[in-house]
């Protein structure tokens, strides 16, 4: 059975440059109408399957949509070496996207050009160039999948362009080609294209439209899934390593907090910290989590039996030693909470 090639579209964590992540989650919020619990389970640090055996124009929608508020995600194919698939085979070598002004039914005008200016990053004057009332090439010579991004583009946003194979592109007195400068540059030999917004231009280092460094994300695109998930690893060691070389500061200072008050075990946590900042392996989450909390338990049983067999000396210095022991008991149950946040730590490097 013939059958069309499907695609997973998948988020690795990786948040477009200039996005601070609380104003990615938000306008992720806004714009697909999603809640916080929603949104959590998405920037969990691990790999998240955005949509699953999907069509490419699918995936690709989706993509773009996401690439607009910030979140820059991965198309992979489904691999099935059984099945025969004849879409990507069907698929025309150089084509041209045209924009004829046609918009779509639920959008005015004004919207339209609201939306290129806002999502596509187009200036006024481009914008204008493109609703003269005469059809233009907006992409001119280029390969398919570059084509229908950009198509895909101009889509949700509201413009309709047609995709036309070069060699059965219309005369060239029928359609006005747009200057170069912006859109379309005059030799084809000469230009690159922006797989993030699908836009051509002159031969540079950086997109002139979204600003992504071109190379760069052409590199990165190539990249084997493989190889991407051996980067995301070591990305999510990195962030461990550095979660431990804090944790080991911490358990030093709150050593030396437990010293100035003659608590025996106050030495094993000092030692507890060094070992973090030289060892840093997950494990250690456990032992920090187990320590954290038995400290606390230790404190308030500690206090407690001091308040019961000695409640005179409590009642006399009821001025600075009422607020030392009041620090004593904060200092506990935060020691607890810490503690328990470590195994939850542990859980999260482990997966």
């Amino acid at each position: 059975m013939i059958s069309q090639k499907r695609y997973n579209l998948v988020f690795y964590g990786e948040i477009a440059s200039g996005h601070p992540v609380e104003e990615v989650k938000r306008k992720l919020s806004a714009r697909f109408n999603l809640n916080m619990s929603a949104i959590a389970r998405v920037f969990t640090g691990k790999p998240v399957r955005i949509k699953a055996n999907v069509d490419y124009k699918t995936a690709l929608k989706y993509q773009i949509s996401l690439e607009w508020v910030g979140v820059l995600c991965q198309i992979e194919p489904i691999s099935n070496e059984s099945a025969e698939y004849f879409f990507e085979d069907r698929q025309p070598g150089h084509v041209n996207v045209i924009f004829d002004g046609k918009i779509a039914e639920r959008y005015s005008v004004a919207e339209v050009k609201r939306n290129l200016r806002g999502l596509l990053k187009l200036n006024a004057h481009r914008i204008e160039e493109l609703f003269a009332g005469h059809p233009v090439v907006v992409m001119k010579d280029v390969d398919y999948h570059p084509a229908l991004k950009i198509q895909t583009s101009f889509e949700l946003a509201g413009a309709i362009c047609r995709i036309e194979a070069v060699e059965q592109s219309a005369p060239e007195k029928t359609v006005e080609q747009v200057p170069s400068g912006e859109i379309v540059p005059q030799s084809p030999s000469e230009t690159m294209t922006c797989l993030k917004c699908g836009f051509v231009q002159r031969k540079f280092r950086k997109c002139s439209r979204c600003g992504m460094y071109v190379e760069t994300y052409l590199k990165g695109s190539e990249v084997p899934k493989t190889r991407r998930a051996k980067q995301f690893a070591q990305k999510i060691d990195a962030a461990m390593q550095k979660e431990l070389f804090n944790w080991g500061i911490g358990l030093i200072i709150l050593g030396i907090i437990q010293l100035m008050g003659l608590w025996t075990w106050a030495f094993g946590i000092v030692s507890l910290g060094i070992l973090n900042l030289l060892v840093r392996r997950r494990t250690l989450f456990i032992v920090n989590g187990i320590t954290a909390v038995a400290s606390g338990v230790l404190s308030l049983v500690r206090m407690t039996l001091n308040a019961l067999f000695t409640p005179g000396e409590f009642v006399v210095n009821a001025g600075a030693e009422s607020v030392g022991l009041l620090f004593m008991l904060l200092l506990s149950g935060i020691q607890i909470y810490v503690g328990f946040r470590a195994f939850n730590r542990f859980k999260k490097y482990s997966s």
